[in-house]
């Protein structure tokens, strides 16, 4: 095989393998909660997800970023390198193809996806720090490759052909049979279920939070005035999406010079850490005097508040999915 020949193979390698699990991801979760959702298109568990797809997602959230970011490269990566031992190129050479490999596997997680939000500093910095794992991969699968002969995981060429016209093949006859046997529910089971596990989840994270931070919640509302169903709201959608082991994380970044992000449960922002107690009482501080919410619809018509949540976080979307966690608070613990 020529030098040119297996630099080819190196990128196309790594754009299919990509392009083939982002596919499978996205396809799943699509089924799953009937949407797209903002976090498979930022590739990144520091994006916000849905009340929805934290139910969905859970605490499975991280193992399974961890599975879609580094195993279709990890993939690719033994593919270059096990054809690599078969036609025996050099080293240096099987080094480049792999970085090759991780510049298309890189470029694929950072192409926009046309959404109008700008990333933040906090995603930049993960996004690197993640970018650099993806090559220090490739580099350790180089290493293998020098110590361990790796050509038994190369296809042949005339088995690679057939292997693929026979998975597009039983492809094509599964999605047939499943689509003719499909018979849509007049009433959609998993819809249904996917309602009671927001509720339940809501709920669950409510009592945990009130057994941890009660005390602190009570005090920072009374002096600011701030609604504690709408202080509750926000800080569990924040843990949600921000347990506590990121938000430690989280603190640890803020310290590099002239970063400012937003830290603690209360997601504040911050040139310096904060703890969550700290970061509960000034949330408390920006959602001031809207003591008079109880609910998505005292919300809605209370302008100030509004306006407030929206300095808060500007995204539309994370004032809506406050309102369904506000609704759920009242519901399960009036007057909390």
């Amino acid at each position: 095989m020529s030098t040119v020949g297996f630099f080819t193979l190196a990128i196309a390698a790594g754009l299919l393998t990509e392009t083939v699990f982002r596919l499978l991801r996205l396809r799943r979760i699509e089924e799953i909660i009937g949407a797209t959702p903002l976090s498979v298109y930022r590739n990144s568990p520091m994006m916000y997800m849905s009340v929805q797809e934290a139910c969905y997602m859970g605490p499975r959230m991280i193992p399974r970023y961890v599975v879609f970011r580094f195993v279709p490269p990890l993939i690719a990566f033994l593919l270059v390198a096990a054809i690599s031992d078969r036609n025996e190129i050099d080293s240096r050479t099987t080094l480049l193809g792999l970085l090759a490999t991780a510049i298309v596997a890189a470029i694929a997680r950072v192409i926009p996806s046309g959404e109008p939000t700008p990333l933040s500093l906090k995603v930049h910095l993960f996004q690197g720090i993640v970018l650099l794992l993806v090559f220090a991969e490739g580099t350790l699968v180089w290493v293998a490759s020098n110590l361990l002969d790796l050509s038994a995981l190369a296809p042949t060429s005339q088995g690679l052909v057939d292997s693929l016209w026979s998975a597009m093949l039983v492809a094509a006859v599964i999605f047939l049979y499943l689509s003719l046997l499909r018979v849509k529910p007049p009433i959609d089971p998993l819809e249904q279920s996917l309602t009671n596990a927001k509720t339940d989840a809501v709920l669950a994270r409510f009592a945990s939070l009130q057994s941890q931070f009660r005390h602190i919640v009570e005090s920072a509302c009374s002096t600011n005035h701030c609604s504690k169903n709408l202080l509750w709201a926000v800080l569990i959608y924040e843990d949600m999406n921000r347990p506590a082991f990121v938000r430690i994380i989280e603190n640890w970044l803020v310290r590099l010079p002239g970063v400012s992000m937003t830290v603690g449960i209360g997601q504040v922002a911050s040139l310096t850490p904060l703890t969550d107690e700290q970061s509960i009482e000034r949330a408390a501080s920006l959602l001031a005097n809207s003591e008079a919410v109880m609910t998505r619809y005292d919300l809605e018509q209370n302008t100030d508040a509004n306006q407030k949540l929206a300095k808060y976080n500007d995204d539309p979307r994370y004032t809506d999915e406050i309102c369904q966690i506000l609704d759920i608070v009242n519901i399960g613990s009036p007057g909390a």
